[in-house]
């Protein structure tokens, strides 16, 4: 109802304006209310935000776009029935049909996180992660000079004692 929008803090001011005629007196607000108050509708008891699509090729398509303006009350409640409405459609799909219907700030938000804080579709997704093995440490010798580790390697030149390789003993 209009009263939801009018308790609203993204709509009230879009509301005020088109039903009273009221400013609010604050000169941030009231000029963007006034340069986007023509994208906005009354029709019954609900707000729609009205579009005209931007190039040529798309007006040819679809002249008007009408999307409803949902008070952020129902915002969640609405996004999570139309993830269940279309099977539990993940962040992609979702925006893409609610997009075209619906209008509010955090639309974009609210569909990549509820398909993330979904129950069912938690549940359902496999895990991808490689598993990782348990590490296990070599075990420590208990005295001192019990285990010898011999390695040698080629230098990348020769010394001046016409050295070429090193003996390490640890």
């Amino acid at each position: 109802t209009l009263n939801d929008y009018f308790e609203d803090d993204e709509f009230k001011h879009i509301i005020n304006y088109k039903l009273n005629g009221l400013l609010s007196n604050d000169d941030a607000i009231d000029r963007k209310t006034l340069i986007v108050a023509e994208n906005y509708q009354i029709i019954g008891e609900k707000l729609y935000k009205i579009a005209q699509p931007r190039t040529k090729r798309q007006r040819n398509v679809t002249p008007i776009h009408i999307r409803l303006c949902v008070p952020f009350k129902y915002q969640l409640q609405t996004v999570e029935s139309y993830h269940k409405l279309f099977n539990h459609a993940a962040y992609a799909n979702l925006l893409s049909s609610l997009v075209p219907k619906l209008y509010f700030d955090k639309l974009a938000h609210l569909c990549y996180h509820v398909p993330k804080t979904c129950e069912l579709c938690s549940m359902c997704k496999p895990n991808r992660e490689t598993p990782r093995q348990p590490l296990h440490p070599r075990p420590v010798d208990k005295g001192l000079f019990q285990s010898w580790q011999i390695d040698h390697f080629q230098c990348s030149r020769e010394t001046r004692s016409k050295f070429k390789y090193v003996l390490v003993c640890v």
